[in-house]
């Protein structure tokens, strides 16, 4: 990494380069199935318990909807944009986990955000390295 690192774009578009401000949950859920093959009934009757981890970005009274990808935005102009979104039915979620994992974007050497390509990734008091 360069010693001195500046953000040189129009907007200062490093400094918006993390990920999204919401809350990361691990969520598990019963979900509908359907087979338009030939296929054993007893083997297939019941739901399918499924996994998703991802960032809450809305909720209302029937479900939540979570996105396990992001790309922030890269001018003053332009959305963020998500990336495999899972609309869930709150009837259907049996299990909310919050992750519990912050994100500490890289400083330079004056304290600025450096580099959008590192960072450290804590959870449950442990560091892991994103590079």
């Amino acid at each position: 990494m360069p010693e001195n690192l500046t953000d040189t774009s129009p907007h200062g578009v490093l400094s918006m380069l993390t990920p999204p401000n919401k809350p990361l949950l691990l969520v598990t859920w019963k979900d509908h199935k359907a087979d338009g093959a030939w296929t054993d009934v007893e083997g297939f009757h019941g739901p399918s318990l499924c996994f998703q981890v991802g960032w809450l970005f809305k909720e209302d009274d029937e479900g939540i909807t979570l996105a396990a990808g992001y790309s922030p935005p890269h001018s003053e102009n332009d959305p963020h944009t998500t990336g495999n979104l899972q609309y869930i039915l709150k009837s259907c979620i049996t299990n909310r986990q919050p992750l519990g994992i912050k994100y500490d974007a890289p400083k330079d050497r004056d304290g600025k955000q450096a580099n959008r390509c590192a960072g450290t990734v804590r959870a449950s008091g442990q560091s892991q390295s994103a590079d």
